[in-house]
């Protein structure tokens, strides 16, 4: 597949300007006058982009993460349910997007529909502009999902054995 700007659609087939660009400039610059890069990350979790980006380029990589687990975390008290459910020897799935992602209203819903349809026990974390305290999803999975506005201790939730 060949692409070329004529193919793309604003704002892609215009020369990047603006202050995002002065910035993304200003970055390239930085990196490359840089002695490295630390990234939050560790060999075992991406050893093909850790060794491709040794391969590629001259820019030393540093991956010195998880720095989440610098410093302790608070346990979090995984629902009781969670502890049924390993009982009942069913398996409970994680779903959460991160800090980074804003998903559409459209989205939300489009993920509220395949948890319930999916037949399985989820716990789901949810960080949107469209979710607020009155348009919770909680009552519509019943006892099959269970719905967490904000942040979650992650390390907590994975570390239960239902999960």
């Amino acid at each position: 597949l060949r692409l070329t700007r004529a193919d793309l659609g604003p704002p892609f087939d215009e020369p990047p300007a603006g202050p995002l660009w002065d910035f993304v400039c200003e970055t390239n610059a930085s990196t490359q006058s840089s002695k490295g890069i630390v990234v939050n990350s560790f060999v075992e979790l991406e050893p093909l982009c850790v060794a491709a980006w040794s391969r590629l380029s001259s820019i030393k990589l540093w991956p010195v993460g998880p720095l989440c687990l610098a410093s302790a975390t608070a346990r979090v008290d995984v629902p009781g349910c969670f502890d049924s459910r390993l009982a009942m020897d069913r398996p409970v799935l994680y779903v959460a997007f991160g800090s980074q992602a804003e998903l559409s209203r459209i989205q939300l819903e489009e993920i509220a529909v395949g948890l319930d349809r999916s037949g399985l026990d989820f716990l789901w974390v949810v960080r949107s502009k469209w979710f607020n305290g009155e348009d919770r999803f909680d009552d519509r999975f019943g006892e099959k999902g269970k719905v967490v506005q904000g942040f979650i201790d992650q390390v907590g939730v994975l570390s239960h054995k239902s999960i």
